[in-house]
C-alpha cells in the first residue's frame, strides 16, 4: 500500500544545521494530513520540521479501512524509519490528535526507541467506554450496559471478520504505562465528542 506524506522543512540554503528535529503529525479520524497546516508555522519558526501523512484509508493514501490506531501505528513506524534513515533528522517526536493521539501512544508502548516524545491531543482511553458515552449523548438517555455490550459485540465480530483487528484492543488506558518517553496530554474542556476525563485518566496512569 502507498502512504501519501508531506515533509515541510527549510531549503538546504536556509537550514541552520544538516540535521534538524522533526515532528510527525498524526491526524484524527475522517481527516487527513491537511490537519497539520495550523502547526507548521509555530514549529518551523522554532527550527522543527513537520512530517505529515495520510493514514491508510484516509486522504490520498491507499487502503479501505480505518482502524482508529490499531493498524495506523504501522504507518507511523514506517514514517519513523524513513526519517531516521534520511540523514537530515536529529530527533523525532509525534503529535497526534484524537485517533492520531491513540496511535502515538500505541506506537510508543510497543517500544519504538527512535521516538523522543509525544503530544497527545484529546485521545480516548477506552473505545468501549467512549462508545457508551457517545450512545448516551446521541440518544440523550442512559443506555443499559447490556445493550451497549450487545451492540459492541456485533460490531466487534463484523470488524474482526472484515478488517482483521479486535476493537477491544483499542484501549490505550491498558498500555499507557508502558510509554517510556515524555508525553504531553492536551484536552479541550468543552469537547463534546471525547470527554476530557479520558485524557485525565491517561495522564494520571502515565505519571
Amino acid at each position: 500500500k502507498r502512504i501519501r506524506c508531506s515533509h515541510f522543512e527549510p531549503s538546504a540554503m536556509e537550514r541552520a544545521t544538516r540535521r534538524m528535529p522533526a515532528v510527525i503529525y498524526l491526524h484524527g479520524n475522517s481527516s487527513s494530513r491537511l490537519e497539520a497546516l495550523p502547526v507548521l508555522s509555530p514549529l518551523l519558526q522554532r527550527g522543527v520540521t513537520v512530517f505529515a501523512l495520510d493514514f491508510a484509508g484516509s486522504g490520498l493514501s491507499d487502503g479501505e479501512h480505518v482502524s482508529l490506531g490499531y493498524f495506523e501505528r504501522e504507518d507511523v513506524e514506517a514514517a519513523v524509519e524513513y526519517l531516521a534513515n534520511s540523514g537530515t533528522v536529529s530527533t523525532i517526536g509525534l503529535w497526534g490528535r484524537s485517533m492520531g493521539a491513540v496511535t502515538a501512544l500505541m506506537c510508543v508502548a510497543r517500544g519504538h526507541h527512535s521516538i523522543s516524545g509525544i503530544v497527545c491531543d484529546s485521545p480516548f482511553a477506552d473505545l468501549q467506554v467512549l462508545s457508551k458515552e457517545f450512545a448516551e449523548s446521541y440518544l440523550q438517555i442512559p443506555v443499559p450496559k447490556l445493550m451497549v455490550s450487545a451492540a459492541l459485540e456485533i460490531i466487534r465480530s463484523t470488524i474482526l471478520q472484515r478488517a482483521n483487528f479486535d476493537i477491544l484492543d483499542l484501549a490505550p488506558i491498558k498500555i499507557v504505562d508502558a510509554c517510556t518517553v515524555p508525553v504531553m496530554f492536551v484536552a479541550a474542556h468543552d469537547d463534546k465528542f471525547i470527554d476530557p476525563h479520558h485524557t485525565k485518566q491517561l495522564y494520571e496512569i502515565s505519571s
